[in-house]
């Protein structure tokens, strides 16, 4: 197993913001009766990258992709695999009004953003035997 652009992987994009915000934002914790309004972001992102594999070895199995859309956010990610490189895909868009949310929003968006803090740690997993690039898009499921 591999992981896959998770916080300390070395120098994968490690400026990205997404890769910032994966540090910072898989801890993310809801503040149960928040009493104040909190620090957001108006921004939209993307993140493309491709893994090459070299010839002979196994490939990763198939990743799922996740879409989340509503009112505060949408968010997609993609992984395709075309011969031997991985083409992952994420973007990730706030709706927000503002640089600051209102505390009754905190509530609505904490499932979402648990969700996208879930893809951003997917894993890639290698089956012990190699493949063909056909048999290597056997399904792995995300939790979402």
């Amino acid at each position: 197993m591999l992981q896959l652009l998770t916080a300390g992987s070395g120098t994968l994009l490690k400026t990205s913001a997404l890769q910032r915000s994966r540090q910072e934002g898989v801890r993310y914790q809801r503040v149960a009766k928040r009493q104040t309004d909190f620090v957001c972001f108006a921004a939209r992102e993307v993140e493309e990258i491709e893994i090459s594999f070299a010839d002979g070895l196994a490939l990763p199995n198939r990743l799922e992709g996740t879409t989340i859309d509503n009112r505060y956010l949408s968010y997609r990610s993609s992984y395709d695999l075309v011969d031997r490189t991985l083409k992952v895909r994420r973007e990730f868009t706030s709706n927000v009004g503002g640089q600051v949310c209102d505390k009754e929003v905190e509530a609505e968006i904490s499932g979402p953003l648990q969700r996208v803090a879930r893809s951003l740690g997917a894993q890639m997993m290698f089956s012990t035997s190699h493949q063909d690039p056909a048999a290597a898009l056997d399904s792995v499921t995300i939790e979402r």
